[in-house]
C-alpha cells in the first residue's frame, strides 16, 4: 500500500515510462528527453536541468525518515495528484468484469504539472475472447476523443495521448488534457470504439486539485 503522494508519484511516472514502451513497442517514434543533471541551490532546492529547462523541486516534507511530500515548480504534489480514482469498470459479453469477453478500465492517476497540463495515466485491459477490436475514439482532429470537464462545466479536450493497448493485453495509457484555468474539481470521459459501436466510460470523479 501507498503511504505518501510521494510514492504516488514516483508510481505515476512509472506508469509513463510503462506507456513509452509500449508505444515503442508498436513502432511509435517518441523523441527522447535530453539528458538531465541534478543540483541543489544555495536554498536548499533541487534543480533538475537540461538543454531545454530546468525544473525545481522545493517545499520537501518527512514522515518516518522519508520524504511525503514536495512541490515541483512552486505547484505542491498533495493538492495537485490524485489516485485510486477509478477502481474498474467494464463493458462485456459474459456479464463477467476481468473476463476474456470484457474491455476493462481503470484510471490510476491524475496530475496537474508544473506547465498547468493534468496528465491522466489509465489501463485498457481487453479480454482475448472480445468480439471486436478495441480503440480509442477519435476526434477530426485526430486526437482522442476524450473529454475533460472542469468546476464550472467547461469541456477540454484532449491535447495529447498515447495509444498503447491491444486484444487480449493489458497496457497503460496516457492522455493529456490543458493547459487548464486553474484547480477546482474535474471529471472525466474516456470513449472508445469496439468495432462500429461506442463504449464511454462516462463522469469519472477525478476529485479536487489546487491547480
Amino acid at each position: 500500500m501507498s503511504t505518501s503522494v510521494a510514492r504516488e508519484y514516483a508510481l505515476y511516472l512509472n506508469e509513463n515510462v510503462q506507456a513509452v514502451t509500449f508505444a515503442r513497442a508498436d513502432g511509435e517514434r517518441i523523441e527522447d528527453e535530453p539528458l538531465k543533471t541534478a543540483r541543489a541551490d544555495d536554498a536548499g532546492r533541487i534543480l533538475l536541468e537540461s538543454t531545454d529547462n530546468r525544473i525545481t523541486y522545493s517545499d520537501f516534507k518527512f514522515s518516518g525518515g522519508k520524504i511525503s511530500d514536495f512541490s515541483v515548480e512552486g505547484r505542491l504534489l498533495s493538492g495537485n495528484l490524485r489516485s485510486g480514482i477509478f477502481i474498474y469498470n467494464c463493458f462485456t459479453y459474459d456479464d463477467n468484469c476481468e473476463s476474456d469477453g470484457s474491455l476493462d478500465v481503470q484510471v490510476l492517476h491524475a496530475y496537474i504539472g508544473a506547465k498547468g497540463d493534468m496528465v491522466v495515466t489509465y489501463s485498457v485491459r481487453i479480454g482475448s475472447k472480445y468480439r471486436s477490436s478495441v480503440r480509442e475514439d477519435r476526434a477530426s482532429g485526430g486526437l482522442p476523443n476524450h473529454v475533460l470537464v472542469d468546476s464550472a462545466g467547461r469541456e477540454i479536450s484532449a491535447s495529447g495521448a498515447i495509444e498503447t493497448f491491444a486484444k487480449g493485453e493489458t497496457r497503460v495509457n496516457v492522455v493529456s488534457f490543458g493547459p487548464l484555468r486553474g484547480g477546482g474539481t474535474y471529471t472525466l470521459d474516456l470513449r472508445f470504439r469496439a468495432g462500429g459501436s461506442l463504449r464511454e466510460f462516462e463522469g469519472i470523479a477525478l476529485g479536487n486539485f489546487q491547480g
